[in-house]
């Protein structure tokens, strides 16, 4: 049958599993053409709207999050050729796309609309599930099938950097001390750094040496008020973020590399929820020791439970990934401003797979 001689439907869906091998599904109301039942996140392509950006409009309608979307993973289509009520032939095609959540929270958002609720559903309660749409089955096999084998790389484990990698400052460090030193936010952030050292490694506090050198730099603002202002004032990195989140899914280890003071260090871990993120978490002030000494890493690796040789490590400083390859560590050497295009790249050299793709990763 000749193209022209049937009405065609293109609709995009969205698999999203989290950490705990729950996958995100919708209940569908029903309607003339369909029953009520559970559905994956997804829907019909509007006229003027690319296939990704139908995901994310439908993900965000359907179930409250925002998303960003990976690879097509599957596609799948059926024919109707008497759909009834003096309607055309009807083909339905369905591309399924791999998923990460960037934001957002559970609930539907979509006001009369075909979607009543969204729910975590775990993956071994799937085959239970009903009733259920069709596209469920497809959508896990698919999934399953593309996720990539760990064992195909020697690297198990990948830890993470914190600034630079996963957060930033927004305009840096030396803008942000600007409004209380002016032309001397650099000299001051230096002097401050260098001050800094021991408490990296877990020695001494640093809220009255911080509040001694404001006031040496004649600062009358309560050091609190700038710390909150300045070291608090971190730009969570999401798309780093969602990297993290799928090397979870697809079986590796994920880990925090941080060099911190436990001020900034204990915001991190819990206003930033690097604690729920991580598997295993690795502040210097709590091990000890600061990058770039390679007993860091020992130590990190110590933590993890893994030999080190089996741990990829990303940093944005050169000292710091020159002190863990000392350690026997794997590390590359990358920050956000040059795209995580690059990052997967990095990753994918050591056979890491940090995407949802169709393909086995290669070494």
């Amino acid at each position: 049958m000749h193209f022209s001689e049937y009405d065609t439907r293109l609709a995009a869906y969205a698999v999203i599993v989290d950490e705990h091998d729950r996958l995100l599904l919708s209940w569908f109301v029903g309607n003339e053409n369909s029953p009520a039942g559970w559905t994956m996140p997804g829907g019909g392509v509007e006229y003027d709207e690319s296939l990704p950006d139908a995901v994310v409009r439908e993900v965000l309608e359907e179930t409250g999050y925002t998303v960003s979307v990976g690879n097509p993973i599957a596609t799948n289509h059926f024919t109707l050729l008497d759909p009834g009520r003096d309607r055309r032939p009807y083909k339905s095609v369905r591309v399924i796309f791999a998923a990460t959540i960037t934001g957002g929270s559970l609930g539907t958002t979509e006001v009369n609309g075909t979607t009543a609720f969204a729910r975590w559903i775990p993956l071994t309660d799937i085959p239970s599930l009903t009733p259920r749409a069709d596209i469920i089955d497809i959508a896990v096999a698919a999934w399953r099938n593309c996720r990539p084998a760990v064992a195909e790389s020697s690297v198990r484990h990948v830890l993470l950097d914190a600034d630079g990698v996963l957060q930033d400052l927004p305009g840096g460090w030396y803008a942000a001390m600007e409004p209380y030193l002016g032309d001397r936010a650099r000299d001051f952030l230096h002097q401050t750094w260098v001050d800094e050292l021991p408490m990296l490694a877990g020695r001494g506090d640093y809220m009255p040496v911080l509040a001694a050198t404001l006031q040496n730099y004649g600062v009358v603002t309560p050091v609190a008020e700038v710390y909150d202002a300045v070291w608090k004032n971190i730009a969570v990195i999401e798309e780093s973020i969602g990297i993290a989140r799928v090397l979870k899914r697809n079986g590796y280890g994920v880990h925090l590399g941080t060099n911190q003071e436990r001020y900034r260090g204990g915001h991190m871990r819990t206003a930033l929820g690097y604690d729920d993120l991580f598997d295993v978490s690795c502040y210097s002030y709590d091990l000890g020791v600061a990058k770039p000494d390679p007993a860091f890493f020992v130590q990190a690796a110590r933590r993890i439970g893994a030999d080190v040789g089996t741990i990829l490590f990303i940093d944005d400083n050169a000292r710091n990934v020159e002190g863990a390859r000392e350690a026997g560590m794997l590390a590359e050497q990358w920050d956000f401003t040059q795209g995580h295009d690059l990052l997967l790249e990095l990753m994918s050299k050591h056979g890491v797979a940090a995407t949802m793709t169709a393909e086995k990763p290669t070494r």
